[in-house]
């Protein structure tokens, strides 16, 4: 046997026992996806995203009834790991394919009949665009083919095969998934995975991470030069001739808990994002900040002349004159003061910083700043140059062989000394000693476990980087407002029980922001494990839910304001040309002033008076009868039927200014008006 005949053999003993090594989900969905796919979205569970607390209460919110059954559909239907490819270019939105492939459990006949008898049908019932015709549905074979009708009418062909479902709007392309062309030895194309810019987003990945987002921006900056052609030269200024892609990744299912949004570019960062190059340096300021701290934001750099120059590099190509005026002032800054405020004090700043944040005993934040000196004694003989320049006054006093200074103005609230190499800054006397028991006694926040082990991505010296103590600042929140089941924020007893679990433990989360080379990268990971993961991740999502209902309880506050007014000024305007009477009722109002059964109705609910006879019965206000002539400018005169939330209710006084009346005093005028409107 020659050698060319031995290999083979050996090739052929292997191949076997390679191949029981099942490629994952994540290798098999995206293995054609082409290497310059415009977007590639992937998703290792999709109905935990569908199913999310946020995106579930924003549709039961906003959505009808078949947006809703549609939604539910689509959950049905991506039940397995789901990749969503798109190619060609938006400057041909024509040419642009749509491609997506997911794990499916169902058999074909099971998949497409709740692809068309639900999915298809809760479409069909959403009123989105009126006269454009009806979602098709067909089925030929061993593929479907569902119509959408449109300015651009869309075809998605869908089949299955092996246990995955592939739809595309090239049909060409599922045709040649079904059937698979034979293996050759020609050069296979180069795909998604292949990519530097895979590489780029999962650099040192070990497993698939849950979801992953990206965006080919290289496609998408011709559209970027025709948004700036008015301003072609800020195009370079912020960098945007070496941005090449973006992506987020996010895994939750494996031993952490992690996202990181990667920006690849091409060559050294250059405009502003410069600003963001990791320095290298070590990151240890929070080994002068006590154990207590809840938050912390720093970063790392050279020393803050460089930083400076790296912003004044920047602002040279926005407005040279701001730059010009700097340097003057340095001129004359070295002439008053006999040293350079720019090389010889901001240049003694050096390699990292922070600021931090504490509660107090009265639950109020207290503000620590800390950045390294490179030489003490420089800095001291230039602050007291300072000092004595501008006739400042210090409480001097000595704790533990650390001199703190204490401005003895009044307007001046705050003191510093230096510890371990670092300025440190409080807001008196006392906070300034808590971060020098902190160093001295070795229990700073850097001794923490949560922050040793949220700290572990800050030792290559990130541009940025911040600390918060997640079960702290839930132990907060539990103080100032206590936890109660509401259904209708989708807060149940269990939610409830984890977020205490998650403030009696020590969860923690750690950012990141740098650079490397070719790409920018911002990182967060949350320390604790995956149930205080889950429960930080329901807090924050019932915070967005909470935020988004109080967002929408006052925009819905203002609309209702704004028909009691219409109300009022239509009532003004009747009794003007009435003699000084007033509309006896709503109905009378409506029917002689033409104002509108919608404005009569309820805002908060969406709903209105069937007819122009149920005006007085089906409002939302209630409108005070008999009014006589000479009433006062601030009696009310109509106002809401209820108080909301608890809160308080609009009303509308005889002047014609509307005013949301909180309680309790809300409620005596509601009374009062009640009984005057019968």
């Amino acid at each position: 046997m020659n050698i060319c005949q031995i290999t083979i053999c050996v090739l052929l003993l292997i191949a076997p026992a390679s191949a029981t090594e099942r490629p994952s989900d994540f290798s098999i969905l995206l293995a054609d996806a082409p290497a310059d796919a415009l977007s590639v979205i992937y998703t290792r569970q999709p109905a935990d995203l569908l199913n999310h607390p946020t995106l579930v209460w924003l549709l039961e919110q906003d959505a009808s009834p078949p947006v809703g059954e549609a939604f539910r559909a689509l959950v049905r239907l991506l039940d397995g790991p789901t990749a969503v490819v798109v190619t060609g270019t938006p400057l041909r939105p024509d040419l642009l394919a749509v491609t997506i492939t997911t794990k499916v459990s169902k058999e074909r006949d099971a998949f497409f009949k709740t692809l068309d008898q639900e999915l298809v049908a809760a479409l069909n019932r959403i009123e989105t665009f009126p006269g454009s015709g009806a979602i098709g549905f067909e089925r030929t074979g061993a593929t479907a083919v569902v119509r959408i009708p449109g300015a651009i009418p869309v075809h998605l062909t869908f089949a299955l095969r092996d246990g995955y479902m592939r739809a595309s709007s090239d049909r060409a392309l599922v045709n040649e998934w079904l059937s698979p062309a034979p293996a050759t030895f020609d050069e296979k194309p180069k795909t998604f995975p292949d990519s530097d810019d895979f590489k780029r987003l999962l650099p040192d990945a070990t497993a698939p991470p849950d979801l992953l987002l990206y965006v080919n921006c290289r496609t998408l900056m011709p559209l970027a030069r025709i948004a700036l052609r008015h301003a072609p030269e800020w195009f370079d200024r912020l960098g945007l001739g070496q941005l090449e892609a973006a992506g987020l990744t996010a895994a939750w299912s494996g031993k952490r808990t992690t996202a990181d949004l990667t920006v690849c570019l091409t060559g050294e960062p250059e405009g502003v994002i410069q600003l963001l190059q990791s320095t290298g340096c070590p990151v240890h300021v929070a080994r002068v900040f006590p154990s207590d701290t809840i938050c912390v934001l720093g970063g790392s750099f050279e020393n803050v002349a460089a930083l400076i120059e790296r912003i004044n590099g920047f602002l040279r190509l926005v407005d040279p004159d701001i730059v010009a005026e700097y340097e003057q002032e340095q001129v004359e800054f070295l002439r008053d003061f006999g040293f350079d405020i720019h090389s010889d004090f901001m240049g003694n700043f050096v390699e990292e910083w922070g600021v931090a944040v504490r509660s107090t005993a009265a639950g109020l934040p207290e503000f620590m700043l800390a950045v390294r000196l490179g030489n003490a004694g420089v800095f001291d003989n230039h602050l007291g140059a300072l000092t004595s320049a501008f006739d400042l006054k210090f409480d001097v006093t000595t704790y533990r062989e650390v001199t703190i200074f204490s401005p003895l103005s009044v307007r001046l609230n705050f003191a510093y000394g230096v510890v371990d190499h670092y300025l440190v800054i409080g807001r008196d006397a006392a906070a300034v000693r808590r971060m020098v028991d902190a160093w001295h006694d070795r229990e700073s926040l850097e001794q923490t476990p949560s922050y040793r082990a949220a700290a572990k991505r800050f030792a290559h010296g990130p541009s940025a980087f911040g600390y918060v103590n997640a079960s702290q600042l839930m132990q907060l929140a539990m103080q100032n407002e206590e936890l109660e089941v509401d259904p209708e924020l989708g807060v149940d007893e269990e939610m409830v029980q984890a977020l205490e679990r998650l403030a009696s433990g020590n969860a923690a989360v750690g950012l990141t922001l740098g650079s490397a080379p070719g790409s920018v990268r911002m990182s967060l990971e949350f320390v604790g494990g995956h149930e205080a993961a889950a429960a930080a991740g329901r807090a924050a999502c019932t915070s967005v839910i909470v935020s988004l209902a109080r967002g929408r309880e006052l925009g819905k506050r203002a609309v209702s304001a704004a028909n009691l007014s219409g109300i009022v000024k239509a009532s003004l305007v009747y009794a003007h040309e009435h003699k000084g009477e007033w509309p006896a009722s709503l109905f009378v109002l409506a029917e002689h002033a033409g104002i509108s059964l919608e404005l009569l109705g309820n805002v908060y609910e969406g709903t209105a008076p069937r007819t122009l006879a149920d005006a007085d019965r089906e409002s939302y206000y209630l409108y005070r009868k008999n009014v006589p002539k000479d009433i006062a400018s601030t009696e009310v005169v109509a106002g809401e039927r209820e108080i909301r939330r608890g809160e308080g209710a609009n009303f509308a006084f005889a002047a014609g200014h509307v005013e949301f009346i909180h309680e309790p005093e809300a409620s005596r005028l509601l009374s009062t008006l009640h009984a005057q409107s019968r």
